[in-house]
């Protein structure tokens, strides 16, 4: 049987962000540190049909600096801005683990530059710093993930 993976469709599933006082910013621009966290996961739609979901979560949480570089540790919360992008794939005929790796790689890598398009658009409205959001390399991230899995299993075995 030939594999089949298409994009079906993508679609933003929510958007927000949360004013903690920028009011301030906009009168005396100051120096903000930021907590980026990405996640994604997958679910399955209809596994006859091969419909899967992937969502990918990108959370920004902007703060004055309490100090000067290098050190910025992060002070009061000045905003919080999430977004979450998902893409239905039609996904055919992979065997387990190939599965697990398309959906762990291949579907977050599509998923991810239109989540962080959003959150840009997003944030380049308010007219506040934002930092720059670099591509995710969901193939490294999943490896790492995949090791750290066999290490643990490993140290169960000894105990």
């Amino acid at each position: 049987m030939q594999k089949v993976f298409n994009v079906q469709t993508t679609l933003l599933r929510s958007s927000g962000f949360q004013d903690h006082g920028i009011t301030e910013l906009l009168f005396k621009p100051t120096p903000l540190t930021f907590q980026i966290s990405l996640n994604y996961n997958s679910e399955v739609i209809n596994q006859e049909q091969g419909f899967y979901n992937v969502t990918v979560t990108i959370s920004i949480k902007a703060f004055k600096n309490k100090a000067t570089p290098p050190e910025q540790e992060a002070g009061d919360p000045v905003y919080t801005a999430v977004t979450s992008y998902s893409g239905i794939f039609v996904i055919k005929n992979f065997n387990e683990e190939e599965l697990e790796t398309v959906l762990n790689v291949n579907c977050p890598s599509i998923v991810f530059p239109y989540a962080r398009a959003e959150i840009n658009r997003m944030l380049s409205e308010t007219q506040l710093p934002k930092p720059q959001l670099q591509p995710h390399q969901f193939d490294v991230a999943y490896q790492q993930k995949k090791q750290a899995e066999q290490e643990a299993k490993a140290q169960d075995g000894m105990h």
